[in-house]
């Protein structure tokens, strides 16, 4: 394991990036060892797909396919591996300089593979990038596994992922979610994220279509 750090008394500008014994970059999710973000694999599409269509999961999506199939795991994360490996390829050159706010692939994050180090097994996923809703700043949306529910690992992912925001130069990350989805708002405002607006959101019709009220959350760099 190759730890980097500016080394400069300021946590939240040390490199969140380390090295595993072969080269391959992940980011450790603190308060659980054996859980990390990790680059996506071929191997991961049927676990992404058995946790996409778990109805813990499912009835909380918005922005995607239900059901979640291998067609939309093609689409979401097979054809942007080559991008993938190409910037990772170059964060990992760069080590422990930060490179530029700017993804290759939007908010499909490189290191978006929640995993268990133990097993290998991916247990969740973490979206990262430009925000669609307010451009200029990033966003951040997740899901993880119910059977790993209620170990701090959604916090920890929450947490990991803002740590790379502010690292490569992002000052305020976004996170919505329903009202109605309590453990999300908990593991928003666990990880150090603050509500600074509700509002009335028409949902998807394989969602009822109806209008519910959607919690907006923000982290801001200090």
């Amino acid at each position: 394991m190759t730890v980097y750090d500016r080394d400069n008394g300021d946590e939240s500008q040390s490199c969140p990036v380390l090295l595993d014994e072969e080269g391959e970059p992940y980011i450790p999710l603190k308060g659980v060892p054996d859980f990390r973000l990790t680059p996506w694999r071929e191997s991961d599409i049927d676990d992404l797909i058995n946790i996409s269509n778990k109805p813990e999961v499912e009835k909380w999506a918005v922005f995607r396919d239900i059901p979640y199939t291998h067609s939309s795991a093609q689409r979401d994360i097979i054809t942007h591996l080559p991008l993938h490996r190409t910037y990772l390829q170059s964060l990992i050159s760069a080590l422990p300089t930060p490179l530029p706010p700017v993804l290759p692939t939007g908010r499909k994050f490189p290191l978006g593979a929640v995993r268990q180090t133990s097993t290998g097994r991916l247990v969740g996923s973490i979206s990262l990038g430009e925000s669609v809703h307010q451009p200029g700043n990033w966003e951040v949306s997740y899901q993880l596994d119910p059977d790993y529910h209620g170990k701090g690992i959604g916090k920890g992912m929450i947490k990991a992922a803002v740590g790379f925001a502010t690292w490569v130069g992002v000052k305020r990350v976004l996170a919505f979610c329903e009202k109605a989805n309590q453990a999300s708002a908990g593991a928003l405002r666990s990880a150090g994220f603050k509500q600074f607006m509700e509002v009335d959101i028409p949902l998807p019709e394989h969602m009822g279509g109806r209008v519910r009220p959607v919690l907006f959350f923000e982290h801001v760099a200090e």
